[in-house]
């Protein structure tokens, strides 16, 4: 495709949508940027504009302890998506991680 660009195809969509999900990916120690296949998408014409960022809360009170919350708290990054496995779980009271989805093109 164009430069910097490449096409993987999967063996099922539950591969994709598994690949898709768990996000972001680093390899060679650069990050990959993946996006679904979109109609009538013309290789070299466009930039990425979205990114999925890891939002750590350390320190998080008791008291905004639930899931809610949190993703009010993070909303003003972006659009959250998940809460990491230890944070979803409670097996760490005090620190939460979350998957938030940020606009690259107007946040950095």
């Amino acid at each position: 495709m164009a430069e910097g660009l490449m096409t993987i195809r999967f063996g099922t969509g539950e591969e994709q949508a598994t690949v898709l999900a768990t996000g972001p990916w680093v390899v060679a120690d650069q990050l990959l940027a993946m996006e679904e296949w979109q109609a009538d998408f013309t290789p070299g014409t466009q930039t990425v504009s979205r990114t999925m960022v890891w939002v750590r809360l350390p320190g998080l009170p008791l008291e905004y302890w639930d899931r809610a919350a949190i993703f009010e708290i993070v909303a003003a990054a972006g659009r959250p998506v998940e809460l990491d496995g230890v944070s979803n779980e409670w097996r760490r009271i005090g620190y939460a991680r979350v998957r938030v989805e940020v606009d690259a093109v107007t946040r950095i």
